[in-house]
Formats: structure tokens, C-alpha cells, sequence
């Protein structure tokens, strides 16, 4: 049965909400400040997450149900949709994603700058950070939302060893320029092999007043 249409002032405008088309495919993102920082951001991804199926779906926001895979990564339990869901969130942001095929999302705030934690790096990563100088926080948060992003979309989460995953460059554009509208000049390696992405981004992007780093990453399906 199909889902009735909802008014259209059921969807209001976010902050942050960005569509991109890949071949066989497109990807939603919402992102969400909230009103403080609970310490529990369940119900909001919830919510997040449920309002961006239905604008993906065309349907009331009321009658989405968000369920759980048995490893605790989140699905579409109705409508019947073959879409992908990812979810995440930082401090007092949310974020969620909806794709065609696998997926994964992440976000990070960008606050004051902390030392990086450079065990989770892949070799080259260190040596490309340690030489990033006043930019290397802006860049860490560039690797490691990536990072969950793919782990996320290969359905891992971070069982696996970050350090084994790399994030390769193409371009020397500066971390502070990173935007998430635009397409990305960067490869991902898994243990030395390069990974096919139907989509990769990764940004910076202004949520609500607040300054975040989000990465998106659609694998392409074998």
C-alpha cells in the first residue's frame, strides 16, 4: 500500500539538507543542531531519520518505523523501500542518510583543536598530518569521519582497524577548504586495496550556526 501524502508544511526546512545523484542511484542527507547536547542522541537520529525517509519516500513522517540489524546498524522497517540508512551524530548534532545501495554517514563538530589520535591512522595518513601543521585537527576529522563513514557502509562499524583503512589524497586544497558540496579528490584503500565508491564526500558544513565536518560514502554494489 502506498503512503498517503503528507501536507506539505510536514517537512519543514533543516539546516542542512543536500541530495546527490551517482550512477544507478542518489543519496539524502539531512544534518540538525538541537536545542543543547542530550546525552543520549538516540531519539533525535530517530527522528531525524524518520523525517528524511519520508521526504525520500513521499510519505507521512508518522508512519515511518526505524529498525535495527542484528549487528545494531539501523534499517527501513516500513515502508518496503530498498534503500540503505545510515545515521549519526556528535555533541548537539544529528545526521542521517538515505541511499540505493550501501551506505554510511558520519559527523564530527569542529571545535578547538586537540591533539590528533594518530593510532587510528593509516602510515601514510601520519606522515601527510604531522606535516599539516595549524590545519592537521581540520584534516583529522576530514580522515576519521570517512573512516566511520566506510566502516559504517560495510556494515563493520569500527570492529575493524581503522589504521588498515586509508584515506588517499588527490589534490593539495587545504583541509579548511574541504567542502561537502563539491566532489571530493580523495581514493579509499582497505588494506592496501582501492575501495569502488558509487559516491564519497566529504566537508565541512555549517549546522545550525555550528561548524561540522560530515562524510557520505555509497559503495558500489558488485
Amino acid at each position: 500500500m502506498a503512503c498517503p501524502q503528507p501536507p506539505q508544511e510536514a517537512f519543514p526546512i533543516d539546516p542542512l539538507a543536500l541530495a546527490f545523484n551517482y550512477p544507478g542511484g542518489r543519496v539524502d542527507l539531512m544534518a540538525r543542531r538541537l536545542d543543547g547536547a542530550p546525552r543520549d542522541l538516540t531519539p533525535a537520529r530517530a527522528s531525524l531519520a524518520r523525517l528524511l525517509v519520508a521526504r525520500r519516500c513521499g510519505c507521512n513522517a508518522a508512519g515511518i518505523k526505524i529498525g535495527h540489524n542484528p549487528d545494531g546498524a539501523p534499517r527501513i522497517v516500513a515502508p518496503a523501500r530498498a534503500l540503505s540508512l545510515s545515521l549519526a551524530g556528535r555533541d548537539d548534532l544529528v545526521a542521517a542518510a538515505v541511499a540505493d545501495g550501501p551506505l554510511g554517514v558520519d559527523i564530527e563538530t569542529i571545535g578547538a583543536p586537540v591533539e590528533p589520535a594518530f593510532n587510528v591512522l593509516h602510515p601514510a595518513e601520519r606522515a601527510a598530518l604531522a606535516a599539516a601543521g595549524a590545519e592537521a585537527h581540520a584534516h583529522f576529522l576530514w580522515l576519521w569521519t570517512l573512516k566511520e563513514a566506510y566502516v559504517k557502509a560495510i556494515e563493520t562499524g569500527l570492529s575493524r582497524e581503522p589504521a588498515e583503512i586509508e584515506i588517499r589524497r588527490l589534490d593539495n586544497l587545504s583541509p579548511e577548504n574541504f567542502s561537502l558540496d563539491a566532489p571530493a579528490s580523495f581514493r579509499i584503500f582497505d588494506c592496501d586495496r582501492p575501495v569502488t565508491t558509487a559516491l564519497a564526500r566529504a566537508g565541512r558544513a555549517i549546522i545550525g550556526g555550528r561548524a561540522a565536518m560530515v562524510a557520505c560514502v555509497v559503495l558500489a554494489r558488485a
